[in-house]
């Protein structure tokens, strides 16, 4: 069995497409590219949303900064032709473009259904839902924002956060 056809390489491939979908979005990446890197062609809308290229001109995308940083993998389901992947991560933008410049971010999971083609890990779905959301300065987890209630049930099913090298 290929290395990569292991619950590591499908978190792996997990986390490459939700940087990818932020990196197309940014302008970045080509869409078409990313397309026929990552998406199984059976692939549902929802998914291939998240590789559309983007609507807004070239010079409006070089007055925005869009990033993304997957912080936490979690394997829902495995077997070597399936997986399902939850990504927790945070999207961070900056824009030049409003009168006071200023930046966002949006914390959120998305749920990655993969399949294997033979050779690479395919998306054929994404679902996304906000939060949750750390902790802020002085708050404590108790009065935080946010459900962490899946970051037991992942400790709990021994997966590591960090896929294998």
């Amino acid at each position: 069995m290929s290395q990569r056809r292991t619950p590591a390489g499908a978190a792996s491939a997990a986390q490459n497409f939700q940087i990818a979908g932020f990196r197309v979005a940014a302008g970045t990446l080509d869409s078409r590219h990313a397309v026929a890197a990552l998406l199984d062609p059976a692939a549902t809308p929802t998914a291939a949303a998240v590789l559309a290229a983007p609507t807004q001109p070239q010079d409006q995308l070089a007055r925005q900064r869009l990033t993304y940083a997957p912080l936490s993998t979690v394997i829902e389901a495995f077997d070597p032709d399936r997986a399902q992947v939850s990504v927790w991560g945070v999207a961070a933008q900056s824009s030049r473009m409003a009168p006071q410049p200023g930046g966002t971010e949006d914390w959120g999971r998305s749920t990655i259904s993969l399949r294997w083609d033979g050779a690479q890990w395919r998306v054929t779905d994404q679902r996304f839902e906000s939060g949750p959301w750390p902790v802020r300065t002085e708050d404590r987890l108790t009065n935080a924002d946010g459900d962490f209630a899946f970051r037991f049930r992942e400790s709990a099913q021994g997966w590591a956060y960090v896929p294998d090298a």
